[in-house]
């Protein structure tokens, strides 16, 4: 989790220095796209290493966080759902009408992990990192946990339906790593296209003490 902070923090704090940067030097519309590129990076940066945070447990179970889309949603009897978002390392459970009830992080080592419903009315979990399997009660309270060794994790039978969860547009962004790099990438791109005058300068100046020896 320290490790994430360490990285992700100075990341972040870097793209915003880009794109306060780009507003302090630039002019015109070379302003607007790299200030904007910058605040994109930072954004997308942000994001995924938020995700990563959260995949490894560092997010409160009060809080909701953005799923999109759920590989799993399983219904309870009790007519609850149960959304299984792996990219945050989390179960979320739902009312009918998908308002937010109460979650818990499923130590999965960062990795997918997938579950069923037994009969008598438990959920099971399998990581396919470390071969881990856990008993989960409706509330997420820990009812079990073990290895599910030797057995493959492919061969392993989840229960529920791939689906949507109802999110914000605006909060895909945190719902799946690829959304995020997504954002980061074009703000980085932009970024760079902002000052490519500068950047030919530098490489200029790379080159030069070469071609003179």
């Amino acid at each position: 989790m320290w490790l994430v902070l360490l990285i992700g923090v100075p990341f972040v704090l870097f793209a915003l220095l880009g794109a306060f940067d780009s507003w302090r030097r630039l002019r015109g519309i070379r302003r607007v796209v790299g200030t904007l590129g910058g605040i994109l990076l930072a954004t997308g940066g942000g994001a995924f290493f938020s995700i990563a945070l959260s995949s490894l447990g560092g997010i409160p179970t009060t809080f909701e966080w953005p799923v999109g889309y759920s590989n799993q949603i399983i219904k309870l009897p009790n007519g609850l759902q149960v959304a299984t978002h792996t990219p945050s390392g989390r179960m979320q459970v739902y009312d009918q009408d998908w308002r937010f009830q109460r979650a818990w992080s499923v130590d999965a080592s960062g990795g997918t992990f997938k579950a069923r419903l037994t009969e008598t009315g438990l959920l099971e979990v399998w990581t396919a990192r470390g071969q881990m399997r856990f008993l989960f009660d409706s509330q997420g309270g820990l009812v079990d946990s073990g290895s599910y060794a030797p057995a493959s994790y492919s061969s392993l039978q989840e229960s529920g339906t791939a689906g949507y969860v109802p999110t914000t547009f605006f909060l895909w962004i945190l719902a799946h790593p690829f959304v995020a790099w997504a954002v980061g990438l074009v703000g980085l791109l932009m970024l760079v296209s902002s000052d490519r005058r500068r950047m030919q300068s530098k490489c200029g100046a790379k080159q030069s003490p070469a071609l003179s020896s």
